[in-house]
């Protein structure tokens, strides 16, 4: 079934939004997604490429705010899915200095089938970054 799938990820961590921020930005994130290759810049309006034995992710920090915020355009092909252009990934902060929730959405995703892979890949990652 196509559509417009929408989907939601989230995680409580025993550190400050600094600490998560700074994780992202080393690419941690991107590292827990199990790609062979991972190549970014994390600056607004810098590209990303997360490569795969089954395909690839390629995108763009789309909005950076410190500590609070991350907007990623996400593009995928492979995996065995029809290619998938302009989904976006927001990231959200919330918390103090010792506690913070990270909650993540997945927006425009194409097909049920796609968006159930991403949430269960999703939750998986939130749940490594820190350990």
């Amino acid at each position: 079934m196509e559509g417009n799938y929408f989907i939601t990820a989230s995680h409580d961590y025993s550190a400050s939004p600094a600490q998560i921020y700074s994780l992202i930005g080393k690419g941690k994130l991107f590292q827990l997604t199990g790609a062979e290759t991972v190549n970014f810049i994390f600056s607004e309006n810098a590209p990303f490429e997360l490569i795969f034995k089954s395909g690839t992710v390629r995108g763009q920090f789309m909005k950076i705010i410190e500590n609070e915020k991350i907007i990623l355009e996400w593009d995928s092909d492979g995996f065995n899915r029809e290619p998938e252009k302009g989904t976006k990934v927001w990231v959200t902060l919330l918390g103090d200095e010792k506690h913070t929730t990270l909650a993540l959405e997945h927006r425009e995703i194409p097909t049920e089938e796609s968006a159930l892979s991403k949430k269960k890949s999703w939750e998986r990652i939130l749940e490594e970054l820190v350990k």
